[in-house]
This record gives C-alpha cells, sequence and structure tokens, in this order.
C-alpha cells in the first residue's frame, strides 16, 4: 500500500496544476518522498529537474527525499550528481545528507570516493 501512494500524490499534483495552482517546495517533497516509498526513480528526476526549472530551491528534505531513492534504485551516480549540485543551490547538506551519500557509495562500492566526498 505504501509503494502505491506516489500514483495518488501524482494524481493531486495534476489536479493542482489544473487549478492553476503553484507548486511550492512542501509539495515536492511530498511528491519525492511518495516516489522514494515506490521507487520511482524516474518520477523523482523528472520533479528535481521541474523543481528547479521552477527556480525553487530545494531544501535538505527534498535533496535527501531524491538521493535516497535513486540510492535505492541503483542509481547512485544520480545521488552524487545531487549532492555536487547542493553549493550552487545553497543548500546546506545535514546527516541524512552525508547517510545518503555513504549509502550510493557502498552500493557502488567507491570507498575512496566516499571519503573524498565526505572529507572535502
Amino acid at each position: 500500500e505504501k509503494g502505491q501512494q506516489w500514483q495518488h500524490a501524482f494524481i493531486l499534483f495534476s489536479r493542482m496544476l489544473e487549478a492553476s495552482r503553484t507548486p511550492d517546495v512542501v509539495t515536492y517533497s511530498s511528491l519525492i518522498g511518495a516516489c522514494e516509498a515506490g521507487r520511482k526513480w524516474q518520477h523523482v528526476v523528472y520533479l528535481f529537474s521541474d523543481m528547479l526549472r521552477s527556480s525553487l530551491a530545494p531544501d535538505a528534505i527534498v535533496c535527501n527525499f531524491a538521493m535516497n531513492t535513486l540510492t535505492k534504485s541503483s542509481q547512485w551516480h544520480l545521488t552524487l550528481d545531487i549532492f555536487g549540485r547542493m553549493p550552487s543551490m545553497m543548500t546546506e547538506p545535514n546527516v541524512h545528507t552525508f547517510g545518503a551519500v555513504a549509502g550510493a557509495c557502498s552500493r557502488s562500492q567507491q570507498w575512496e570516493l566516499a571519503l573524498d566526498l565526505l572529507s572535502g
């Protein structure tokens, strides 16, 4: 059941857009969080890109949801891409961010990269 909530979230998102409502960071955070449960990494990439195109700055929560979904879906390189973009987005990483990066590096057996990223 929990893994199917992303479908309901997208229906609500579509209705919101049809009603000419502008999504905000909380909207995207909710959508990306719903996609995490369903491991819908392609949807996460779309939503994250759409958020950036809308000139919304993702906060650490959005980045963490996105990175966790990507890591769980074996898209570790995309996790590292988001982490690398965080300074230019003025988004401060937190302990969950570093956990997501460590998880991505672990799944890809990139321990040296993990040490380099987390130390710098």
